[in-house]
């Protein structure tokens, strides 16, 4: 064995790091991704055949999403999967489903549930095809993996191994072990399928012997370990050895393995990889996994050697998650742990860091008691080496306010990897961890803290000297400066702190009260510096002149709690000016207060002031002065918009100041192109809540420019609240000069004091833009259709259309979609949006194609909106805009606006991306996607180049091509399920060249490409380096409607790690040569494949063997490859281990002076041979002639004909390449059988010169047996006969005739021989003698006949007669039999008194029997009764059944009315057996009133009525039973049904005749159209009813007998009628009464004497005003009587007096007639008095009072009334 040298362990470790062998599976760890792409869910573990027809599959499944996940593994050709349905995977635990997987179209189809962290599962696939020939592999995605096949036993055959090649350790001892034969180690994946764990039989519980670590950066330079970052490579080596001699005795076997953890504090990386020697021999494979553990599982290797040890190297870098400070990287070894201590530093942090704040403060954050102040040190990691920290204590700014230290505090921080502070430990202690120097401020680290990474926070706290803080309040400001000493060097650090200190006295004005009359809002902040103010303690507050205070203030302390009312006194003063308001504290104020107050401006502002407001306390004054209060005489605002109708609000708001108005007079100026409706004005008072009224209340006056108002009535002279006047103007912007309308108001008004005042308001109105253009534009696109759909809005004023029309001309690279357009009318909605109208309306556009314009006229003399959608496309372009834009003309009446609008395409320009990372799964490889044509553009020739840097190999059969899906908003989804198929939607060429190894990939797409599609691929990561860049220049070509190309470079980070292994570049060079003639074989071709585990992993080069046999490739690492022929010269066969993939190793110390590593290898031709022999004997036959043929996918074709065997019985033919034949025999040799059948032989790499045997035998001869009957000669069926030869030997039973009678039996040779009947048809009797035969030698063919007879058995029938219905049997009935075809046999047969009659001997065959007299009391059954005597396999008796059936009667059932009698129709019936069963329903009475029912057997039944005629009532319960008798004669059952007519009601109602109002109280007697009284004594209900029920159809009438009380009796008939109750109706009869009438008299008399007066005229009214009498006149006796009055309210009014007596004009003498229940007369009395007689008349100038004339008093007490009303006013200003 040789031994290992022993290195210097670091140099060991520093060789590996610059050689690493690339081309052996290596695990690498960490990649940092510059572009990146989301790796996939699943990845391949394994794959190996287990069995003839099952693989198993080892997966792990990844989905981390919300939703679930499909992806497809395909299978190569050569494999046929057998298709299943939904099995589930479960977790590793097989407790809970983490997906499912189907199986069909030669896929597995696999389902990852939701939220699946990464889950290994193992997938069993049985197959019906496997051709264990074939190289049968997996696909998913960019992995291909190879299956391992079903591994078959070693041969003996096989070249025995070299005994000189050595494993990865040496021997120690003396003693070898001897190699073991046996395959190469194959890897291992998964431990339930391996052997033992070996750290239960191993010393110390570990192989690890020892291990060490080192530290670089990305650029590979040395770290020292206490200068670790986040990103610094952790370089773990580790020494391993496998013991001799094991605890237990326990011998290690291939398939054992160990598991150790790599230390906690990295990260980990899944990987895979091989530990061999020098030679390449491969003693363990290791896998590394997620969580940090590597399994060493070793393979047959180990059996063969003693003292096995190795390495294994592993970079990384520190948990990422971790926190910066000292760690220990810890390694469990056989000696120990080894724990190599490092200090990981945080990228980020400070020496030094301070801030501040204050505390103590007060609710509102002010007066705070002191400082806090925090100083963080060392959060950069930095070594403290006896640091000191000083920290003076501050004064404020001024040096006026001190503050002084009350307790240090030091604690401990932790810090992550970028510097930021995560938590905080408990805090440390004086004197042991820390000194603090009292004058100073300042602090020492010591003790365990004297040297030290940690970093801390010091926490000052302070006291600020309050005695200090100026009365006045304010901000103090507060700086303090921190020092870090160490090693010589200070780091300073400062903060800033602000300490807020409220002030006695602050003041704020805070605007208009929102209530309006001219309030404002004030604000006070007092004592907010919280000192003791004492008892009496005062406030005053003086506003500006013209301002008194208005309400009572509100008075809060500073946390929003109102202060108690007892604690201070308030004294308003607004008599003085100015005015004054005085709050006094009692016992004085230790607290701050905000006191909230208002004032009122008591004159008119017609425009704006300026007030002042100032407070005193203390001898401190503030001022809250110049603040400006705006005017609230009048404002105007813009109320609400209708695009619909055109219409927008305005509301102006008028003396919201409640000034005390008169002659108030508004002017608003309406601009042009607004039009007021002057329906809409409305004037509402806001105080009182009421709308005032147009014409009493205010005049509107339309003028040439707007309108005006005016104040009139009541308001003329004073008008005090509050009012909102509110109107519409209808609006047309073709007459807007810019885009806004201004409407500006003016009013005028005197005060009481007559001073005039003017007040202006404004508002504007700025109509939608659409509106202003009376059009818009909008475009969206669709990313699917690449369609996009453009929409025009016009008309949205709803003008009349003359001439419109909308043109729009298409620019840009887009096309218009024909037959696109579609044109739409709309509703215009109120807030200026539209609606669509569907269906689209006809339109006439057209489409001018040499302008790009489109235009489509808008039907005439239309006033509404419409919208235009048409369509423009972007296929079969190049999509390269940034915006696709396009403008619109609309024209209406010839005035035009443009539209215009614009559309963003997504992806627009983007026809290649690529990102790359390395592999999560297989850290050996890099992933790389490359997006093309995102932007949808239409491609010709389009062509992916890729040119990936020389330190990676693409993996050219992980190449795959996805569609993809495009979502209408741009976004895609790549489409897994169906990716594009190579050679068919493109080809790849991947060039390598031979000697660099440089990779250009050129992928082409063969067909036009108008969509996105995602290239996958990997790369072999062929690096040397830990770390290393990766880089690709990716680009694309291709033609359209004008020439495309971009490229892009994408880059990312990998790193490298491995286990013992050392190598340099060399070449290989390939001899191919013939296997018999030693020639040099030109045309071979060879691949040579990565090494994954003994599989093929990736192809690296491939080539054809020259003109001298050989291929030289140059630039390979040392290490394990897979050579594979792909391709042997014409006529030769590649063996199966070079087809399949044979392991090679290229070792550098096995090369020759060129550096190249000779490889000899040999092919043979393929050839086949064919025997020939007697089937029987086993001669060779000589004479026999074949064809040879080869089966291709194309069709077979013919190689060789008539190829004869020799005298051997021997063909051979050579020259055949590998591939699958088959022969056809076309003659025999003379006297054997053609087998012409053909015969399959395979020429493979396992079997070159295949034989193939085959036999024949003589020809033989026939026998043909005929069955007949012995009457008839027919043939017969079924016999059953045994053949013998004639020594008796059975040659064949069970030999059965057929449907001919026919037994054909052949293969017999020439001889004697016979049938015995070993079982006779079916109803015949038995031959039982031998029937010999004899088969002649058979020159020509010649059959042997042989004829057998049988004769059939007899039998019989029997009749029985029965009754149809009982089924009782019946005697006495005569029959005749006959033949089926009519001839009679027998007559005259009568049924016994069993009913039957018998007839026996009867030959097989079909007769009937014919009823030629029936049983007494039956009737005849004259039709043929046929029957079958059938063969008489078993003694059969035909049976017959006869019946008669007994004779039926009728039943009539009569409809009638039980009152009248007559009969009725349309009565509806169901009939009914006595057992309840419905017989026949529906039955109808027809117009006799009659249903008749015959066909009725004897018995009971009984009739049911399922519905009465119109107008007639039925029992739905009743039946109406009836018998039919048994019919010896014919009888007729007769049953009657009587009806009575539904009956009806009547309701009276009675009512007042002139009010309608129902009456109670009338009593009624009905009475029939005859005259017959029905009823009397009917009294109508309170709600004036009478309800009659029970009356029959008919004329009828009531008579009212007695009236209400107060009414007149009504003597007429009331006349009605009830109709027939078809359905249910009530008669309607209405009854009205009048009220009775009375009488008044009127008695005019003189007032002084009460003498009654004539000739005095009156009008008579009712209370409604309404004249009823003129004219009347008093008679002689004074008197007017009026008669026949209705009770209610009147009056008289005099319209002349008596002569000689005053009128007193429109006094009314009002009366009532009451309700005359008895005669009533009212009676009034009208007074006069007489005329005064003037005492002298002066002259006709001077009028003197008339008689009765008031005038005079009502002026006085009017005058007095308004002396007393002012004086009023006068005391009452007063007083305010």
């Amino acid at each position: 064995m040789k031994k290992f040298k022993k290195f210097n362990l670091y140099k060991v470790i520093t060789v590996i790091f610059v050689i690493l062998q690339i081309l052996q599976p290596v695990a690498q760890v960490t990649a940092e991704t510059i572009s990146t792409t989301t790796p996939s869910g699943l990845n391949i573990v394994n794959a190996k055949q287990i069995s003839e027809n099952t693989v198993e599959i080892g997966i792990t499944l990844t989905n981390l999403s919300d939703s679930k996940k499909l992806d497809s593994i395909s299978f190569s050709d050569d494999m046929i999967p057998e298709d299943i349905n939904d099995v589930k995977i479960l977790d590793s635990n097989n407790q809970s489903a983490i997906g499912s997987f189907s199986i069909s179209d030669n896929k597995i189809n696999i389902e990852t549930n939701p939220g699946v962290g990464t889950e290994p599962a193992t997938l069993n696939i049985n197959f019906t095809k496997i051709n264990k020939n074939a190289v049968n592999t997996l696909k998913y995605g960019s992995q291909v993996i190879k299956i391992t096949p079903l591994i078959v036993p070693a041969q003996t055959s096989q070249e025995p191994q070299d005994s000189s090649k050595v494993p990865l350790a040496s021997t120690k001892s003396s003693e070898r072990k001897e190699r073991i034969s046996a395959p190469a180690a194959k890897a291992i994946s998964k431990l339930d399928e391996v052997g033992t764990d070996l750290s239960k039989y191993l010393p110390g519980g570990t192989l690890i012997t020892n291990a060490k670590a080192t530290f670089t950066d990305s650029k590979g330079n040395a770290v020292d370990p206490d200068d670790v970052t986040k990103d610094t490579n952790i370089n773990l080596a580790f020494v391993w050895a496998l013991p001799n001699t094991l605890l237990n005795g326990y011998t290690v076997k291939a398939g054992d393995y160990f598991v150790f953890n790599l230390p906690s504090n990295i990260t980990y990386k899944p990987g895979t990889g091989e530990l061999q020697d020098t030679s390449g021999e491969v003693f363990a494979n290791y896998s590394i996994t997620s969580d940090g553990k590597v399994t060493f599982i070793f393979t047959n290797s180990v059996l063969n050697s003693d003292n096995v040890s190795g390495t294994f190297n592993y970079t990384s870098v520190i948990k990422q998650d971790s926190n910066s400070g000292q760690q220990t990287i810890s390694i469990d070894t056989t000696t120990g742990p080894v724990e190599i201590p490092i200090t990981v530093k945080p990228i980020g942090g400070n020496s030094i860091s301070k801030t501040g704040n204050v505390v103590g403060q007060n609710s509102s954050g002010n007066n705070p008691t002191g400082i806090t102040w925090d100083v963080t040190i060392n959060t950069n990691g930095e070594v403290l080496n006896n640091a000191v920290v000083s920290d003076p204590m501050p004064t404020d700014t001024t040096g006026k306010v001190p503050t002084l230290v009350k307790t240090i505090s030091i604690y401990p921080l932790t810090v992550d990897l970028l510097g930021n502070v995560v938590s905080q430990g408990p805090a440390l202690t004086e004197g042991k961890d820390y000194i603090v120097d009292p004058v100073s401020n300042s602090i020492t680290l010591a003790g365990d803290y004297a040297k030290t990474n940690q970093a801390f926070k010091i926490e000052y706290t302070s006291d600020i000297d309050s005695s200090k803080i100026p009365d006045e309040g304010g901000s103090l400001t507060f700086t303090n400066k921190a020092t870090l000493t160490n090693g010589g060097n200070s780091y300073p650090a400062d903060a800033t702190v602000n300490a807020e200190y409220g002030k006695l006295l602050t003041k704020n004005y805070l605007g208009a009260d929102s209530s309006g009359s001219q309030v404002l809002n004030w604000e006070i902040d007092y004592n907010y510096g919280e000192k003791s103010l004492p008892a009496g303690t005062k406030i005053v507050d003086t506003p500006s002149d013209g301002q008194i205070f208005y309400g009572t203030p509100v008075l809060k302390d500073e946390s929003g709690n109102t202060i108690d009312a007892s604690m201070y006194t308030i004294d308003t003063d607004n008599t003085t000016s100015p005015a004054s308001m005085t709050i006094t504290f009692p016992n004085g104020l230790k607290q701050g207060v905000k006191i909230s107050y208002k004032t009122q401006v008591t004159g008119a502002i017609d425009s704006s002031i300026n007030v002042e407001n100032e407070a005193e306390s203390d001898g401190q004054t503030v001022s809250a002065g110049n603040n400006s209060v705006a005017s609230q005489g009048l404002t105007k605002t813009l109320g609400t918009v209708d695009y619909n109708k055109k219409t927008v609000g305005w509301n102006i708001n008028i003396n919201k100041a409640r000034q005390d108005m008169s002659n108030y007079q508004l002017d608003d100026e309406i601009p042009v192109g607004l039009t007021v409706d002057d329906s809409t004005f409305k004037l509402f008072d806001n105080d009182t809540k009421t709308e005032l009224v147009r014409g009493t209340d205010y005049t509107i006056t339309l003028t040439p420019t707007g309108f005006s108002l005016e104040f009139i009535g009541n308001l003329k002279s004073q008008a005090k609240d509050s009012y909102t006047l509110s109107y519409v103007t209808s609006f047309e912007t073709l007459k807007l000069t810019g885009k806004t309308w201004t409407n500006n108001v003016t009013a005028t008004w005197v005060d009481q004091k007559g001073k005039s005042h003017t007040n202006n308001g404004t508002a504007n109105f700025t109509p939608k833009v659409e509106y202003v253009n009376d059009g818009s534009k909008s475009g969206s696109y669709n990313a699917v259709s690449k369609i996009i759909t453009w929409t025009v809005v016009t008309n949205y004023n709803q003008r009349v259309l003359n001439n419109a029309s909308i043109t729009d001309k298409i620019v840009g690279d887009q096309d218009y979609v024909p037959d696109s357009v579609k044109l739409y009318e709309a509703t215009i909605n109120s807030d200026g949006s539209y609606t669509l109208v569907k269906p689209e309306i006809s339109n006439n556009a057209t489409y001018d194609a040499e302008n790009n314009l489109l235009t489509v006229p808008l039907p005439n003399g239309s006033s509404k909106a419409y919208v235009l959608t048409y369509q423009t496309s972007l296929v079969g372009k190049i999509i390269n805009q940034k915006t696709y834009d396009n403008t619109a003309q609309y024209v209406n009446d010839n005035i035009s606006s443009n539209l215009v609008a614009s559309v963003s395409v997504p992806n627009s320009g983007s026809v290649i991306e690529k990102s790359g990372s390395q592999d999560p799964s297989n850290s050996s490889y890099a992933l790389w996607n490359i997006w093309v044509n995102k932007s949808q553009s239409t491609i010709s020739n389009a062509t992916v180049t890729d040119v990936p840097s020389d330190n990676q190999i693409i993996d050219e059969s992980s190449i795959t091509i996805y569609p993809t899906k495009v979502s209408s908003d741009g976004s895609y989804v790549e489409n897994t399920t169906a990716p594009l198929q190579l050679g068919t939607d493109y080809t790849v060429n991947l060039v390598t060249d031979n000697t660099s190894g440089q990779q250009t990939l050129t992928i082409v797409f063969k067909n036009t490409i108008n969509t996105a599609y995602s290239i996958h691929y990997r790369s072999l990561i062929n690096s040397s380096l830990i770390n290393d860049t990766l880089t690709n220049d990716a680009s694309i070509k291709g033609t359209g409607e004008k020439p495309v190309s971009d490229d892009i470079i994408s880059s990312t980070q990998v790193v490298n790690n491995g286990g013992s292994a050392s190598g340099k570049n060399m070449g290989l060079v390939i001899t191919k040569t013939d296997g018999n003639t030693g020639k040099a074989l030109v045309g071979a071709t060879f691949e040579i494949w990565s090494d994954v585990s003994g599989n093929k992993g990736q192809l690296l080069r491939s080539g054809t063997t020259d003109s001298s046999g050989k291929i030289n490739w140059k630039n390979l690492k040392s290490g394990k490859y897979i050579l594979v022929e792909s391709s042997a010269p014409d006529g030769y066969v590649i063996s199966t281990m070079l087809k399949n993939g044979q392991e090679i190793s290229l070792q550098y110390n096995e090369v020759d002076e060129n550096q190249n590593k000779n490889l000899s290898l040999v092919n043979f031709k393929g050839q086949i041979t064919i025997h020939k022999t007697d089937r029987d004997t086993g001669k060779d036959l000589a004479g026999a002639t074949f064809d040879l043929y080869q089966k291709l996918q194309s069709g077979d074709i013919k190689i060789a004909s008539e190829l004869v065997t020799d005298a051997n019985g021997n063909i051979t033919y050579a020259g055949l390449d590998a591939g699958n034949y088959y022969i056809i025999e076309t003659s025999a040799p003379a006297g054997y059988e053609l087998d012409s059948a053909p015969q399959d032989v395979t020429v493979n790499g396992d079997n070159i010169q295949p034989t193939i045997n085959i036999s024949n035998s003589e020809t033989t001869g026939e026998v043909l047996l005929t069955k007949i009957d012995s009457d008839t000669g027919a043939t017969l069926q079924g016999a059953v006969f045994t053949l013998y030869d004639s020594k008796g030997t059975l040659i064949k039973s069970g030999l059965v005739t057929d449907a001919s009678g026919k037994i054909m039996y052949d293969g017999l040779k020439p001889g004697n021989y016979y049938f015995k009947e070993t079982q006779a048809p079916t109803g015949y009797l038995l031959n039982s003698n031998k029937i010999g035969f004899t088969i002649v030698l058979q020159v020509v063919p010649q059959v042997a006949q042989v004829s057998v007879e049988n004769s059939a058995i007899t039998g019989a029938v029997v009749l029985t007669k029965t009754d149809s219905d009982t089924g009782k049997i019946l005697a006495g009935a005569i029959f005749s039999l006959f033949k089926k075809d009519g001839d009679l046999i027998k007559s005259g047969l009568t049924t016994d008194s069993n009913g039957e009659i018998n007839v026996s001997n009867l030959t097989p065959g079909d007769y009937y029997f014919i009823e030629t007299e029936a049983p007494a009391g039956y009737e005849l059954n004259s039709s043929k009764l046929p029957f079958t005597v059938e063969l008489q396999s078993t003694p059969k008796v035909a049976q017959v059944v006869a019946e008669n059936s007994e004779t039926t009667g009728s039943v009539i059932l009569n409809k009638i009315d039980s009152d009248t009698g007559k009969k009725l129709s349309g009565a509806v019936f169901s009939l009914f057996d006595n057992s309840g069963k419905e017989i026949k329903s529906g039955l109808v009475s027809d117009i006799n009133g009659q249903i008749t029912v015959a066909g009725l057997k004897p018995g009971n039944y009984y009739f049911v009525e399922t519905k009465a005629p119109a107008g007639f009532n039925f029992e739905e319960a009743a039946q109406y039973h009836f018998t039919i008798e048994l019919q010896t004669t014919s009888k007729l059952a007769t049953i009657n049904v009587e009806n009575s007519e539904a009956t009806g009601s009547v309701l009276l109602t009675k009512i007042d005749s002139d009010t309608k109002k129902v009456l109670s109280g009338a009593t009624f007697s009905l009475f029939n159209s005859e005259g017959s009284e029905i009823k009397s004594s009917l009294i109508s209900d309170s709600k004036g009813q009478i309800s009659v029920d029970g009356l029959k159809p008919g004329k009828y009438y009531f008579k009212e007998t007695s009236a209400p009380a107060g009414y007149i009796l009504n003597n007429s008939k009331l006349n009605f009628e009830v109709e027939l109750q078809t359905e249910h109706k009530v008669a309607q009869v209405l009854a009205e009464n009048a009220e009775k009438t009375g009488s008044v008299i009127l008695t005019k008399t003189d007032k002084t004497t009460g003498k009654t007066l004539s000739g005095a005229k009156f009008n008579l009214y009712n209370s409604l005003g309404k004249l009823v009498k003129g004219n009347l006149i008093t008679n002689s006796n004074g008197c007017i009587e009026v008669e026949n009055l209705k009770p209610g309210n009147y009056y008289f009014v005099e319209i002349l007096a008596p002569n000689g007596y005053e009128l007193v004009k429109g006094n009314k003498t009002l009366f009532s007639i009451e309700f005359q229940k008895t005669a009533k007369i009212t009676r009034v009395v009208v007074e006069n008095t007489k005329e005064m007689l003037p005492e002298k008349v002066k002259d006709n100038s001077t009028n003197l009072p008339k008689t009765g004339d008031n005038s005079n008093v009502l002026y006085t007490t009017l005058g007095v009334l308004a002396i007393l009303f002012s004086t009023l006013l006068l005391l009452k200003k007063k007083k305010f």
